[in-house]
């Protein structure tokens, strides 16, 4: 094989940045408002989601002769993630991360609901061109930290209001996706078909510990 067929095949297997999926959990917070909504709904008017990355903090050793250098002290994450969702004309997407939020902090008395009643996880996956999950990650502990505000103007041409949404979490953690049966779970899988399913995989291989 030439070395443009081997990169073609490559290219084959590359990831598109439209082919995701994000699976929403509600909190319990909200049945008990009374407010109800197809989470199908919210992921299929999801326009846009910025899967969070991971930070190493450190700080610099100066207790040394010679050059300082920096060693790590912990782990940090992004502050929140970003998604956007197409709304529709009742602006029920907004209203549903609205009731939401005044369950965290209930506006007539400003009193705080218990962090674990509304801190459910929401799952983000990287689809194939079959739909299939490939990749993907658990957002843990999530909460609509900011609902940006919408603008109106005269000057738009039927343009669909888009709602952005800043989500709080507290931490993910990667999924592994066995595209052949359509399923996942938590790194490390201690099952051997998950571990089939990424022969590659060289540091959580799911056959270890």
């Amino acid at each position: 094989m030439s070395k443009i067929d081997e990169l073609q095949a490559s290219l084959n297997a590359s990831a598109r940045s439209n082919r995701f999926e994000v699976v929403f959990t509600l909190p319990p917070t909200l049945s008990g408002s009374g407010r109800t909504m197809d989470t199908n709904s919210l992921s299929l008017r999801l326009q846009s989601v910025t899967f969070p990355g991971k930070n190493i903090t450190t700080t610099e050793d100066t207790n040394i002769y010679g050059p300082s250098y920096e060693v790590a002290t912990g782990l940090s994450y992004a502050d929140s993630i970003t998604m956007t969702f197409l709304l529709n004309n009742t602006h029920q997407e907004k209203e549903v991360f609205n009731e939401w939020q005044d369950t965290i902090v209930y506006p007539s008395t400003y009193d705080l609901e218990y962090y674990k009643n509304y801190t459910p996880s929401f799952t983000c996956f990287q689809l194939d061109e079959q739909d299939r999950k490939t990749a993907g990650i658990e957002l843990v502990e999530v909460f609509p930290k900011t609902i940006n505000p919408l603008e109106f103007s005269q000057g738009a041409n039927n343009d669909i209001f888009k709602l952005s949404v800043d989500f709080a979490f507290r931490e993910w953690i990667p999924l592994q996706c066995d595209p052949v049966n359509n399923s996942f779970q938590r790194y490390p899988s201690k099952q051997a078909t998950f571990a089939a399913a990424r022969p590659n995989r060289t540091f959580y291989d799911g056959t270890r510990g």
